[in-house]
């Protein structure tokens, strides 16, 4: 399910589109379906991927955990300013987010901001929330 889920802007600032692409049925470690998020920066040849990223919930300092069918990325991404005034931020959405609660695994969907700099995402100040998606 490579690119099922993509955006696309600048987060590094540099002029050039870079492109977020979701993987979400990516194995983490020994988790299979957590998924993750590869970011490639644009330049003046197309994307770098010798400069690409790759994010999941097995990322230090990414908020959570990998747990299997978690689909990291599968509910959307978006590169978009969120009115901080500098370069935008990505947003990447989950559509099951396995979160331990009590000692289970409970179903959620959850939204991870990462901010962006001049070398490109980075975990430093982001942003995170979660919601049960059975509403409750």
């Amino acid at each position: 399910m490579f690119g099922s889920t993509i955006a696309a802007g600048d987060l590094d600032g540099d002029g050039y589109v870079d492109l977020a692409v979701g993987a979400p049925r990516m194995r983490i470690g020994r988790v299979r379906d957590a998924g993750a998020v590869v970011v490639a920066y644009g330049g003046p040849r197309g994307l770098d991927f010798d400069r690409s990223q790759l994010w999941s919930q097995g990322t230090p300092k990414i908020k959570g955990v990998p747990f299997r069918e978690d689909f990291f990325g599968a509910g959307g991404l978006r590169i978009t300013d969120l009115g901080r005034g500098t370069r935008p931020e990505l947003l990447i959405l989950t559509s099951e987010d396995r979160e331990r609660a009590g000692g289970k695994a409970l179903p959620a969907q959850s939204a991870h901001i990462l901010f962006s700099g001049r070398r490109g995402v980075t975990t430093i100040d982001q942003r995170w929330s979660s919601s049960p998606s059975d509403g409750s």
